[in-house]
């Protein structure tokens, strides 16, 4: 019935073949689950099972719908074409987890699952604030980033990561199907290449984000105004930068410094005021006990310093 609802949404808003391919798919799809409906003996025999598959059928595809051929209503094509996928996954894992806790599988699998997660979660929580710092020149130390940040970037990297789910649930099924041979290396190299291949594709996708992040912050550090975009608990923002000593002596790092116009901050570390030299793609750092930090006035289009810190 999922399949069945779900060719039904796609096929919302289609035209030609395209179409009448996912008609075809979602009227198979709805024969197969009429067929094994007349097989549910425990609900009352071959009529009941089909009446009651022809009734979940209708419901579940003006659900999908949206009771309507509206395309703005119902789910969308990207929600249509991946609930199947988690359906199937998890199916295939609800059938993974009863074959364990039948067996002597779940005595260690267990603890070796638990024992793996622990230092990956540590370190996934670490290394997309250390990309994006690299991208910027940045070390951990000069980005103040909570442990609650830290696992939600971790989420943002596994959640890719979890369509390697795929390949234990589609071995479970097919082996509940007996279309795998317990043992076989051919089917065994086949996942592993899948898995593999999922794996890459994950992380591809996942380590892209550092990147965009840091290209996003140097892109409105070169305009000179807007809002710089945080990232996991790094928040950038825009600051002016007054003197307390003359610019001579300034010990800035990394370049000099223009105390007259805006800078973009990503935070003060026990020294230095962390900023973006926009004009250089690098990072400056200026002794905190040599200036004097106020935020910028960001209401135009362009940040600026106010009239006092010009003069």
């Amino acid at each position: 019935m999922v399949l069945t609802g779900c060719g039904a949404a796609v096929a919302k808003g289609t035209q030609g073949p395209v179409f009448w391919l996912w008609v075809v798919s979602a009227a198979t799809s709805f024969c197969i689950a009429w067929w094994l409906g007349g097989r549910l003996e425990q609900v009352g025999g071959e009529t009941i099972g089909r009446l009651l598959v022809a009734l979940l059928g209708v419901y579940v595809v003006g659900v999908f719908l949206g009771w309507s051929l509206d395309e703005a209503s119902g789910l969308s094509r990207a929600q249509a074409l991946l609930l199947p996928v988690f359906v199937a996954v998890a199916v295939g894992m609800s059938l993974l987890v009863r074959s364990w806790t039948s067996s002597t599988h779940i005595a260690w699998v267990g603890p070796a699952v638990v024992a793996v997660l622990v230092p990956v979660l540590a370190v996934t929580g670490r290394l997309l604030h250390w990309m994006y710092g690299d991208e910027l020149g940045l070390s951990t130390s000069e980005m103040d980033v909570s442990g609650i940040w830290q696992a939600a970037s971790a989420l943002k990297l596994l959640t890719p990561m979890s369509a390697l789910l795929l390949v234990p649930s589609a071995w479970a099924i097919a082996r509940h199907w007996h279309l795998v041979r317990h043992g076989g290396r051919f089917s065994a190299v086949v996942f592993a290449v899948v898995a593999l291949l999922l794996a890459l594709n994950a992380g591809s996708l996942g380590l892209e984000s550092p990147q965009r992040a840091a290209d996003a912050v140097k892109a409105v550090a070169r305009q000179g105004g807007g809002t710089p975009p945080s990232y996991f608990g790094v928040e950038p923002e825009w600051i002016c930068l007054t003197p307390t000593v003359p610019e001579t002596e300034l010990n800035t790092q990394g370049g000099i410094l223009k105390p007259r116009r805006p800078y973009v901050t990503f935070g003060t570390t026990q020294d230095a005021v962390v900023v973006w030299d926009a004009d250089h793609d690098r990072k400056l750092l200026v002794p905190v006990e040599q200036v004097r930090t106020t935020p910028a006035d960001t209401h135009a289009a362009r940040a600026s310093c106010r009239a006092e810190l010009r003069d």
